[in-house]
């Protein structure tokens, strides 16, 4: 069998990969929570890579120089990661989309969605909606 049909990993595991190589990190909603919610998705965040920057946002708005052309990648530090040696520097690169069967789609209809229901029904299946400290923590 081919090694990528082994390969067990998930979606998590890419976004954890990508949040532990990032030079930048943006944390964005920060409107939609709490400062003590805030700070733990930001603990979580330098846990996982101490020397990212943390920059966070509202709305997707961040200053373009926060994170394009920040200086702050390096060679030595990306080196050490032997999966990004290995796909980029010996040029056997596959695509998160195909190595992690992401995909995408076009839905077109002549009927709308019907906004109430489709909101509930995709937040409900796609989205952490829990509070990200123990309620008892955040009452204190």
């Amino acid at each position: 069998t081919d090694a990528a049909d082994e390969d067990e990993r998930t979606i998590a595991d890419l976004m954890t990969d990508q949040l532990e190589f990032a030079d930048v990190v943006v944390v964005n909603k920060s409107d939609l929570v709490s400062s003590k919610q805030l700070s733990a998705v930001k603990a979580v965040v330098r846990r996982l890579n101490p020397t990212a920057e943390v920059v966070t946002s509202s709305h997707s708005k961040v200053p373009l120089e926060r994170v394009m052309n920040t200086g702050l990648f390096s060679l030595d530090k990306a080196e050490r990661f032997p999966e990004w040696r290995q796909s980029v520097l010996e040029g056997n690169h596959v695509p998160e989309t195909e190595e992690y069967g992401i995909s995408s789609l076009v839905y077109r209809a002549d009927r709308p969605f019907h906004p109430v229901r489709l909101y509930e029904d995709f937040t409900e299946r796609f989205f952490f909606t829990q509070a990200l400290v123990p309620e008892e923590e955040e009452e204190e």
